[in-house]
């Protein structure tokens, strides 16, 4: 577990105003870094720390301690924004320490002493809105431990022996405490898991009870449009509102067993034999009239019959519903059929050849009665040879191939004669050679009719790669391939002697594809092959002859602009030797290259140095000319660099020149030089810097000495950060952090100093002008020292006590002045008691005067309201014995409550012959004035 402590009180943070800003932490910029109230409501448990010796023997610092825990434990206890997080149950400890000093002390006693910090951490939830009453309702998980550490500790380094050190609860509070926070975590999410399952619940209660209504409503209507088809005697729709019925979503995600539609199955079924009923009934009469020894006598009853009967068969689930009745209709059909091919040669009229010859084929299928056996063949003779005409004289490929597929389809039908099949089989014959000599004619009839010389070059190589590519009929092979051998030798010399180098080259592509192919012949590709290599010395020559024009072009100009022509050149597609004539070429200019850059540049190794980067293929010799040079360069650069640090004399100069230096400034021989002459310029800094100071602190000028001092070591950070990367920096700015530091607190110190010294120069006083001018001078120590480091501990610490004395009593302190007791025994008669009363004056004025005790130790608590300041004058207390017919003086005090410490000399007993003891009891909590003030 992470542990993330938050000190409380202490430093800034004992005021409150300042929680709402970022902790002051040694890196500000971090993000995760947050404000204390921030903290404090996202802490997950919290350990306080409380003197036990405080709480018995100084009560008034241990409240003012317990308020700025009171104040945490409120803000640990408030929900983020009004949202319910279990903060009640965020577990608080209180570990009471030092009760070594107060063995005597029980724990219920501490636990009274920090009742009000108990009640807060107690606070529940139990007064909010139902839901956090519900299931936030906690309030535990607050502890309190008295904490011992036993043993004799020598100083602050040396812990005492093993066997002398025996603590009580010092470690095992806070392992308590990891545990119970772990645990709080566990709790608050099965708390939300609770919560979270009960929402849940009512959402899907309800989302079940609507979808469950609209389920069944949906059913209803299914049913009743069902219901309306039947009685409409549509049951194909009907049935499909049956098949396409789903539940609809959500009532989809419902259990299968209280969804609606259970009864679907058995509703299509009564559907089902309904529709099979109502089909039948006008079939079975006409079934029941087949006479299979004579020919079907067609009408338009016996035509409805057969429509009727296709429709029957059709719905195969009829064969489930009423197999017998399925069983008759199957076995009639035939019949019916055979009907229908008598019928069909009678009306053609709109039938499609593809209709006519499915027909055909269907009535095939039938076994019919040997009877009929050769009537039927002869209307199937008949309609075969009807349909053979209906292809047209000008048929193309498509329908000649149809046709001779339709005829092959019926060799597998032995009802038909030996003598209609031959004839079917002839006319096949017929459409395949028809179709044969269309495919010859369409395909290749241009290339079998084509002269050499009549089309350009790239028509005569299109017309070889169709020849070669056409599935060519045997009796037409050898005329085509005698064809393609002379237009392939004609096409062959259709390059000019004059050609272009990409003419040459297209030639060579295209004999190669042709050499590729798989019909050409040995010898045709022996001749392609030999032009190949005639056309590939061609080309290799007139690129020579180019690469010479380019390199003479090339030496003709400077070398930089010979290059970049020759690299130009380089990226075509030539020969390789015309890329090695090439590569030479290149190879002297970039020496001459070489050799004009160190004449051009003969101190720039910057220009140098981008020659051989702008050209990169350099070769060797000339790379090495330039980069000797560039040496020679760099080690005068390098002097010079070398020279100029050193003789910097302040940081900004240095920063000047190592703007200039550039590359040089990272040579490890100049970076060395420069921390050199960084660490002898801070060092003079840091001496001006303490210089100034003294004289700031010997002027009194404390907040100007900070300030310059501050602005000093700002400028001096910043120039050596000009100077120094991050890292090389850093040891210089934390030694100049330190030197500040120190010298800030030697100002802090005098500063001080000067506080106290004007305290003790006006503590007496009697004017309230002395209090206001001190109490300035102490603001003013605070104002110009506001960090805890200085205000926290030491003379800072004591300068904010007595800022916050001086506040308190500036304005006077208002109270109670009473008059306690008294001892008169020497005033005693020897016969009667003396009455005693005492009189209260200020300055002649009197103030009150007691009640009349008949008492030589009278008790006398009487007071008035009294209001104490650096200016009240000189107190008188008389004691006065009553007598018959006068008073008389039985004795008398006097008490001088000027300074800044006057009220306290209200507070005492008065002694001589008589003593006589008075208190005042300011109506506020005074702070303690510092220790030795």
């Amino acid at each position: 577990m992470d542990v993330e402590l938050i000190d409380l009180p202490g430093g800034f943070t004992e005021r409150r105003d300042y929680w709402d800003e970022k902790s002051f932490q040694q890196d500000l910029q971090d993000e995760k870094n947050g404000s204390i109230r921030q903290d404090l409501r996202e802490a997950t448990g919290a350990l306080f720390f409380i003197s036990g010796e405080d709480l018995i023997k100084r009560p008034v610092e241990a409240l003012k301690i317990n308020r700025v825990f009171a104040y945490a434990i409120e803000e640990i206890r408030k929900h983020n924004d009004g949202n319910v997080k279990g903060r009640a149950d965020v577990p608080i400890w209180f570990i009471i320490t030092k009760c070594d000093a107060i063995p005597d002390v029980s724990e219920d006693e501490l636990r009274g002493k920090i009742g009000a910090l108990l009640e807060a951490a107690h606070t529940t939830q139990e007064d909010g809105d139902w839901l956090p009453k519900t299931f936030f309702k906690k309030g535990k998980n607050v502890r309190i431990y008295k904490s011992i550490a036993m043993g004799k500790w020598e100083d602050a380094q040396t812990p005492p022996s093993i066997a002398d050190y025996k603590p009580v609860n010092v470690v095992e509070p806070m392992e308590d405490l990891f545990i119970c926070m772990r645990e709080s975590q566990k709790d608050l999410t099965k708390t939300w898991i609770k919560l979270g399952a009960f929402a849940a619940a009512i959402v899907i209660a309800i989302t079940a009870g609507l979808s469950y209504w609209f389920d069944r409503n949906h059913w209803q209507n299914v049913l009743q449009a069902v219901q309306r088809a039947r009685e409409s005697d549509n049951y194909v729709q009907a049935i499909a509102m049956l098949d396409n019925f789903k539940t609809p979503f959500p009532a989809s995600l419902l259990p299968a067993f209280v969804r609606a539609g259970g009864e679907l199955k058995s509703i299509r079924d009564d559907v089902y034999k309904d529709y099979e009923a109502a089909l039948y009934a006008p079939i079975a009469p006409e079934i029941a009239k087949v006479d299979t020894t004579t020919l079907p006598r067609v009408d338009d009853l016996f035509l409805d019959t057969t429509k009727k009967i296709d429709e029957y068969l059709k719905v195969l689930r009829f064969a489930e519903i009423n197999p017998e009745n399925y069983a008759k209709v199957r076995n009639a059909a035939w019949y019916f059929e055979m009907g229908r091919l008598f019928a069909f040669e009678q009306n053609m009229e709109g039938v499609t050849p593809d209709e006519e010859f499915n027909f055909i084929v269907q009535s095939l299928n039938y076994e019919v009665p040997e009877a009929w056996r050769e009537q039927v063949q002869a209307r199937i003779g008949r309609l075969l040879r009807h349909w053979a005409m209906t292809l047209p004289p000008d048929a193309g490929i498509d329908e000649l191939a149809n046709y001779s597929g339709k005829v092959e389809q019926l060799a597998g039908y032995h009802d038909l004669t030996d003598g209609l099949m031959a004839d079917m089989n002839r006319l096949r014959g017929t459409w395949e050679e028809r179709r044969e000599n269309i495919i010859v004619q369409n395909e290749i009839g241009d290339l079998l009719t084509y002269k050499p010389g009549e089309g350009m070059p790239e028509e005569e190589f299109n017309l070889i790669i169709r020849g070669l590519n056409y599935e060519t009929p045997e009796k037409w092979r050898e005329r085509v391939e005698k064809v393609v051998n002379n237009i392939i030798q004609h096409w062959t010399r259709t390059l000019p002697s004059d050609a272009r180098i990409e003419e040459y080259a297209d030639y060579i592509d295209k004999a190669a594809q042709l050499c590729a192919h798989t019909e050409i012949k040995a010898d045709m590709a022996a001749y392609l092959t030999e032009c190949r290599e005639t056309w590939s010395r061609e080309i290799d020559e007139k690129w020579r002859q180019i690469a010479a024009t380019w390199i003479a072009e090339a030496n003709s100009a400077s070398p930089e602009d010979g290059l970049d022509i020759l690299a130009h050149h380089m990226a075509e597609k030539t020969t390789p030797a015309v890329r090695e004539m090439l590569k030479d070429a290149q190879d002297k200019l970039y020496d001459a290259l070489a050799d004009k850059g160190i004449m051009d540049y003969p101190d720039n190794a910057g220009e140098l140095r981008a020659l051989i980067q702008k050209f990169p293929s350099m070769t060797a010799s000339a790379k090495g000319k330039l980069q000797e040079r560039i040496s020679q360069i760099r080690a005068k650069q390098l002097a010079a660099a070398l020279n100029g640090v050193r003789s910097s004399r302040t940081i900004e100069e240095l920063s000047n020149r190592l703007k200039s230096l550039g590359e040089d400034s990272t040579n490890p021989d100049v970076a060395k030089a420069i921390e050199e002459s960084v660490r002898g310029l801070v060092d003079a800094r840091l001496k001006a810097m303490r210089n100034e100071a003294s004289a700031a602190l010997g002027k009194g000028d404390f907040a100007g000495g900070r300030r310059n001092l501050e602005n000093s070591l700002e400028n001096l950070n910043r120039d050596v950060q000009s100077v120094l990367d991050k890292d090389k920096a850093k040891p210089y700015t934390n030694a100049a952090s330190s030197t500040a530091q120190s010298i800030m607190r030697e100002l802090m110190h005098g500063h001080a100093a000067q506080c106290k010294q004007d305290f003790q120069r006006r503590k007496n006083t009697s004017r309230r002008q002395d209090v206001t001018a001190c109490l300035d001078v102490l603001k003013g120590f605070i104002n110009t020292w506001p960090e805890p480091e200085f205000l926290s501990s030491g003379e800072g610490a004591e300068v904010k006590r007595a800022s916050d004395f001086l506040s308190v009593i500036q304005g006077g302190i208002k109270g109670r002045l009473m008059v306690v007791n008294g001892d008169f025994t020497a005033a005693d008669g020897l016969i009667f008691t003396p009455s005693i009363y005492v009189v209260v004056n200020e300055g002649g004025r009197r103030l009150f005067t007691t009640s009349t005790e008949k008492s030589t130790r009278p008790v006398f608590r009487d007071s008035r309201d009294f209001t104490w300041t650096v200016e009240t004058g000189r107190i008188s207390v008389t004691a006065y014995k009553a007598g018959t017919f006068s008073d008389s003086v039985v004795d008398s005090w006097y008490v001088d409550p000027s300074g800044f410490y006057g009220f306290a000399s209200l507070s005492g007993t008065g002694r001589g012959k008589h003593t006589l003891t008075i208190d005042f009891t300011p109506s506020i909590s005074i702070p303690a004035p510092p220790s030795d003030w």
